[in-house]
């Protein structure tokens, strides 16, 4: 008996639904190639799958999948979909695809063309946090857009330490960054003149110490081909493609990387002895081409940390084909509980860091 086991998007607005035998991985497998090529790539949103073509050449604009998208989503800015769109449940694990119900059928009549979907004119930020079982939040984050330039500076700080003055530090100078940024269009300029000012904001909030912090920093402009990004201590900065491809930006200035760099024994502890900051050392800087990067995600090593600690992968592809708003959740709150759970598993007792993701997409711009 033959089930509806997909429906197909066309950039036109026909919708079909596609039939194979129950059970038939081969016929369904054949179906979903002949119309998008053996080269497709799958993106996943809550219950449902979207399979897209990946073509040499340009195809044009799938507005009614993006609509879907947006329907299922609850409103977040879809993927520039090209060429025809075949959506189906999630796969089982002997790779077939079971059949739509009649629900799930409705639903995804209903979200096509349900929602105005206009091109976005700005970038989505999306973040979040978690306190770990730190006092403190001392990680702080932070965005800009300059109306003169029209530049947008993205910031994330990694305050060292848990006290009150050192959260304050991380707050101040990620929002100074940002805005000296995105007036500059420089990021690493702007780390520099923050360092310039630690001095004098230190004094003028009376502290005793010099609190610190890590920082990355992205700027953007409409008008440029390629996004700038600056850091100091092993805050990070990862491009992210659309096909679930995550690539690191930026190097970690610790002790571990810089012995790992040279074939010198990592020893416990190196990774939290850092050799710059906001306040001091190396600021590093780069440019990576906006088509490389169809999201950006800056991150504190809470987030990331505890993730290379338990797999090798680290940040995975996983969280580049995830909703934004659905990935810095999960890396978040992923992250703490493995902290905690390796922390009472070694020590006894449950500990974890302040965790920080935000996520830039530049889909459509």
């Amino acid at each position: 008996m033959k089930r509806d086991f997909a429906l197909m998007i066309d950039p036109d607005g026909t919708v079909d639904e596609l039939s194979a035998n129950e059970g038939n991985i081969t016929g369904q497998h054949r179906m979903i190639h002949t119309y998008l090529g053996k080269g497709y790539a799958t993106v996943s949103l809550g219950r449902f799958l979207l399979h897209e073509p990946r073509r040499a050449f340009p195809q044009q604009a799938n507005v009614p999948a993006q609509k879907l998208w947006m329907g299922l989503s609850g409103g977040s800015t879809p993927p520039i979909f090209r060429g025809s769109i075949i959506v189906t449940a999630r796969r089982r694990p002997d790779g077939s695809y079971p059949a739509l119900l009649p629900g799930q059928l409705d639903q995804l009549h209903q979200h096509i063309g349900t929602l105005t979907w206009t091109p976005p004119t700005r970038p989505l930020v999306t973040a979040a946090q978690a306190k770990g079982t730190r006092k403190e939040q001392c990680d702080a984050l932070a965005v800009h857009n300059d109306p003169a330039t029209g530049a947008w500076a993205f910031v994330v700080c990694d305050g060292v330490g848990d006290s009150a003055e050192t959260q304050a530090m991380a707050g101040h100078f990620a929002r100074r960054i940002a805005i000296m940024g995105a007036e500059a269009g420089d990021p690493a300029a702007a780390v520099h003149a923050a360092r310039a000012e630690l001095d004098h904001w230190i004094y003028q909030s009376c502290l005793r110490t010099k609190p610190t912090a890590t920082v990355a920093a992205a700027v953007w402009s409409p008008r440029a081909e390629k996004i700038r990004i600056a850091w100091a201590g092993d805050t990070r900065i990862y491009a992210m493609s659309s096909f679930g491809l995550v690539d690191l930006l930026t190097e970690d200035h610790n002790v571990a990387a810089y012995n790992r760099a040279r074939g010198a024994v990592v020893r416990e502890g190196d990774e939290h002895r850092l050799l710059a900051a906001i306040d001091s050392g190396p600021v590093g800087e780069r440019q990576v081409h906006r088509d490389l990067a169809h999201r950006l995600l800056l991150c504190t090593d809470g987030a990331y940390g505890p993730l290379e600690a338990a797999s090798r992968s680290g940040v995975s592809g996983a969280f580049a084909l995830m909703p934004p708003k659905e990935a810095v959740g999960a890396l978040v709150t992923d992250s703490v509980t493995l902290a905690e759970e390796r922390s009472w598993a070694e020590w006894g007792e449950v500990a974890a860091d302040n965790a920080t993701a935000l996520i830039v997409s530049f889909g459509g711009l």
